[in-house]
């Protein structure tokens, strides 16, 4: 029996940025080959005075927020338990997001984001540990090019600041 896959990517353009299409889904959740797990940390990018990216009125911290409290549906359905950085628009500090997924001991922890501050921005990509050993690099690749084809340009798998994540 295969355990349950989640790929994450958050698209771009369209009138609401939180629906998320049945199609699109089955997509992503017949991607089963990198993600098993009894617990993620999801965190909604940006919040509070953080819009993050910004277009007309949308601010990618709402739609991030709405992307993520569907995407924790679906992994709950899944049967995965899932942890929140933020459920409402509050401010966390990158350093206190991190301490909630080491706190709850999640297997991952994943970061949705609407890059979008240039054409060249635009895209998915994967960050990993700063000491992020071989195999972990090949497997965040994996995941990322599967996201990819689904949607998206593919950004590249990125290690974290040394001394940082």
């Amino acid at each position: 029996m295969s355990k349950p896959t989640i790929y994450i990517a958050a698209g771009h353009g369209g009138s609401d940025p939180g629906a998320v299409s049945g199609k699109y889904i089955e997509k992503a959740l017949t991607l089963k080959t990198a993600l098993a797990c009894k617990k993620v940390c999801l965190d909604c990018g940006h919040g509070g005075s953080d819009p993050g990216a910004v277009k007309g009125s949308r601010t990618e911290k709402e739609d991030v927020l709405r992307l993520g409290l569907k995407v924790r549906d679906l992994l709950t359905a899944a049967g995965i338990n899932v942890v929140l950085t933020r459920t409402a628009d509050e401010s966390v500090s990158i350093n206190d997001r991190c301490k909630i997924a080491n706190a709850a001991k999640c297997d991952y922890f994943l970061s949705i984001h609407r890059n979008a501050a240039t054409p060249d921005a635009a895209g998915n990509e994967i960050w990993v540990h700063s000491q992020a050993v071989a195999h972990v690099v090949d497997k965040a690749q994996k995941i990322l090019n599967a996201v990819c084809a689904v949607a998206g340009k593919n950004r590249g798998v990125k290690k974290g600041a040394a001394g940082n994540y």
